[in-house]
């Protein structure tokens, strides 16, 4: 009895070390996006939850005019499908999803993006109302939706969020080197996940890109270092990125990890399809207690 214990005991252990991880966690509701456009039918903001196939179809050729592309995948007694719109919007407004979460009230919060160039009030400019369709996990209850807006006046690029509050004048900074950055792997969520020794590393890898992935696995010091992955979640086309401005220790005593997410330029080609940015960080041990901050660039 003593040694089944002292096995439990070591396997707990090590799901400890392990760190955050980008993934189950219970604030986190499982989804993903099934697909986005920048014109639709439905000309007013709205959400619509679909429980079914049929009634996917019935709503997609109300949202579209056109019936449901095979390629979406829905496994229906898992997932149900979201369905939202934005209204009236200047052409060229895009509509994505950033997060699903769930609170502490047991209700579901959508974080839905409107993304496009900010006009005069008084502009005489032609209008759509863009669109996204996610699938969410079933338990997603009383779900509700955050609409935020990011518009750039004449789509010239500007930083959104101020983070220099966040820190003390002479707050610690802690060293990172990114090893590995891109617009594709398998994370759909928003989050990081930290890698203490080569095993974690090389199991991070392939959750990230999959087995037999020909991303190179780097030798560590792991004496010195850490591994931290960080994935910025679906974006309906390319043109998304992620990078990190600074890891430094935060007013709350938290080490904030500061990601920042650039957008694709106004008025330039992006390819229509899903990507899934991510960076790949070595950092120094001597960063604890981390927390992940995102920051926006139009």
């Amino acid at each position: 009895m003593g040694r089944i214990w002292l096995v439990f005991v070591f396997i707990c252990s090590l799901s400890a070390a392990f760190g955050q991880t980008f993934g189950p966690d219970p604030s986190r509701v499982d989804w993903g996006t099934i697909d986005a456009g920048q014109n639709c039918n439905i000309a007013t903001k709205s959400f619509t939850e679909i429980p079914g196939p049929d009634q996917l179809e019935a709503h997609y050729r109300k949202l579209t005019g056109m019936s449901v592309p095979a390629r979406f995948k829905v496994e229906w007694t898992r997932y149900k499908v979201i369905a939202l719109t934005s209204g009236p919007k200047p052409v060229g407004t895009a509509l994505f999803v950033r997060a699903v979460d769930r609170q502490v009230d047991g209700t579901t919060v959508i974080t839905a993006v409107e993304r496009g160039p900010l006009l005069s009030p008084n502009a005489r400019v032609a209008q759509q109302s863009a669109y996204s369709l996610i699938r969410v996990e079933r338990s997603a209850h009383n779900i509700r939706v955050n609409w935020t807006q990011l518009y750039s006046p004449n789509g010239v690029a500007g930083q959104v969020d101020d983070f220099t509050s966040w820190f003390a004048p002479n707050a610690p900074r802690y060293g990172y080197v990114s090893l590995s950055y891109g617009s594709q792997c398998n994370i759909s969520e928003r989050g990081f996940s930290v890698a203490n020794n080569q095993d974690e590393y090389e199991a991070l890898l392939q959750r990230m890109f999959g087995a037999g992935s020909r991303t190179p696995v780097q030798q560590i010091d792991w004496s010195r270092y850490k591994i931290i992955a960080i994935a910025l979640g679906e974006r309906p086309t390319g043109g998304y990125s992620l990078s990190v401005d600074t890891i430094a220790r935060a007013k709350t005593g938290e080490t904030y990890i500061v990601a920042r997410e650039t957008a694709p330029g106004f008025g330039r080609p992006a390819a229509q399809m899903i990507t899934r940015p991510f960076v790949i960080l070595r950092v120094d041990n001597s960063a604890t207690n981390l927390a992940l901050k995102f920051i926006t660039s139009l």
